[in-house]
This record gives C-alpha cells, sequence and structure tokens, in this order.
C-alpha cells in the first residue's frame, strides 16, 4: 500500500489551477471532469471541484492505491473499517477503470481505497 495522491476540495477550479500552476509551479500531469492532477514529485496532488461544499479541514483526502483493490476492501472491513460507500468505478484510462471507496478515521479525515482494475 502506498499513498499515491493527496485530494484537495476547492470551491474555484479554475482559479486553483491557476495558483498551483502559475504560483507554486507544479506541473499538470492530467484532467478529467472536476479534476485536474498535478506532479508532487512522489505523488500527485489532485484538485477536486466542489464549489458547493464548504473547504474546512475535513475537505482534504489521502488516497491509498492497492495493487487488488477487492481483496484489500474486503480485508479492511473484515478488520473493522466501516466504509461510507460501496467500492465503484470512478475514472477509466484506456483499458482499465479506476475502483475507490472511502472512510473516515477517528478524527473524520477521509481516506480513500483505490486501485486499477
Amino acid at each position: 500500500m502506498k499513498v499515491s495522491h493527496v485530494i484537495l476540495r476547492v470551491r474555484d477550479l479554475e482559479a486553483s489551477v491557476a495558483f498551483y500552476r502559475d504560483l507554486l509551479g507544479l506541473a499538470v500531469i492530467s484532467e478529467s471532469p472536476g479534476f485536474v492532477f498535478f506532479d508532487g514529485g512522489s505523488i500527485q496532488i489532485a484538485l477536486n471541484a466542489n464549489p458547493d461544499e464548504p473547504t474546512d479541514e475535513t475537505s482534504t483526502e489521502v488516497a491509498l492505491e492497492v495493487e487488488d483493490v477487492h481483496s484489500t476492501v474486503k480485508e479492511m472491513e473484515d478488520r473493522g473499517i466501516e466504509f461510507e460507500v460501496p467500492l465503484r468505478p470512478v475514472t477509466t484510462a484506456g483499458d482499465r477503470t479506476l475502483h475507490a471507496t472511502h472512510f473516515r478515521d477517528l478524527d473524520g479525515h477521509l481516506w480513500s481505497v483505490t486501485g486499477w482494475v
């Protein structure tokens, strides 16, 4: 398991992209509807458009990428992790589909478990 990217929920995607790209100097590596991904070195920084969602300390999401998402999620459930949504496809890239689900830690921080199928 590894941290693959951190998702920051933003109200104004266009303005936030300009900030991260133009002011911070991060390179855009991909885009999909509602998301822009930046090269963050060993991880990716993703901006996710959520114009109607208030932004606060719980609007950050840490994403874990795993080799076998279905068995990892099952193992985590068996250990007592309660996921907020079922494992589901969230995006595609060629012949692969990224599946994801998420849970919150004891302090309410959002964690996603993702894997390509």
